[in-house]
């Protein structure tokens, strides 16, 4: 069972990112800055929460 765990918990992650805004990253300087469905913006690449000033584990590592 702990497949499906992961799985689960993968899906959870991908349900936060939402669609590119052409924005960069203030923290590693690339334009993969999504928008995501919690209303936050956060880098797919480095994972900066731009509103909460943090890294966020959520985000899956591009």
């Amino acid at each position: 069972m702990e497949w499906f765990n992961r799985e689960e918990e993968d899906r959870d992650r991908w349900e936060v990112a939402g669609d590119y805004n052409g924005e960069k990253c203030p923290k590693c300087g690339r334009e993969r800055v999504l928008l995501c469905n919690d209303k936050k913006r956060r880098c797919e690449k480095c994972r900066w929460c731009i509103e909460d000033e943090i890294y966020d584990g959520r985000m899956p590592k591009g």
